[in-house]
C-alpha cells in the first residue's frame, strides 16, 4: 500500500506543469545587433541586424528571414534562391558562406564568403 502510494505521487509530481525553462532555440546563436559584412570576392557589403530570438533584417529594408540550427549549423534562408552558412569565429567575426543557388548547399562550395563585424543594439 505505502508503495503504491509512493508510485501514485510520484506520477501526480511528474504530471504537474512546470514552467519550462527558456528554450536554447528561442535565442539567437549569434549575438544580437548590426552586422557589417563585406563578401569576397566581388567586395559586396550588406548590413544585417540580428534580434534576440534570431530574426533578422537586412538594412536595406527588402527582407527578414530567421537563423536555424540544422545538423550544428547556423543557416539562413534568404527565401530568394539563395542560402548562407554563418559560423561564428572566436575571435568575434562572424563568417558567411553563401550558397547561390541554394540548391549547391552543403556539398558544394559558397559562390562568396563573407567576413562581418559586430555593433551591439544601443
Amino acid at each position: 500500500m505505502i508503495r503504491t502510494w509512493g508510485l501514485a505521487l510520484a506520477f501526480a509530481a511528474g504530471a504537474a506543469s512546470a514552467p519550462a525553462a527558456p528554450a536554447l532555440k528561442d535565442r539567437s546563436p549569434i549575438p544580437a545587433g548590426a552586422w557589417t559584412v563585406i563578401y569576397h570576392p566581388n567586395r559586396a557589403v550588406r548590413v544585417y541586424v540580428v534580434s534576440a530570438d534570431g530574426e533578422v533584417t537586412f538594412a536595406e529594408g527588402r527582407s527578414k528571414a530567421k537563423l536555424v540550427e540544422k545538423d550544428k549549423e547556423i543557416i539562413l534562408d534568404l527565401k530568394d534562391g539563395k542560402l548562407e552558412r554563418w559560423t561564428l569565429g572566436k575571435d568575434g567575426r562572424l563568417f558567411v558562406e553563401h550558397f547561390n543557388p541554394r540548391d549547391s548547399y552543403p556539398a558544394g562550395p559558397p559562390d562568396q564568403i563573407g567576413v562581418g563585424v559586430w555593433k551591439a543594439d544601443k
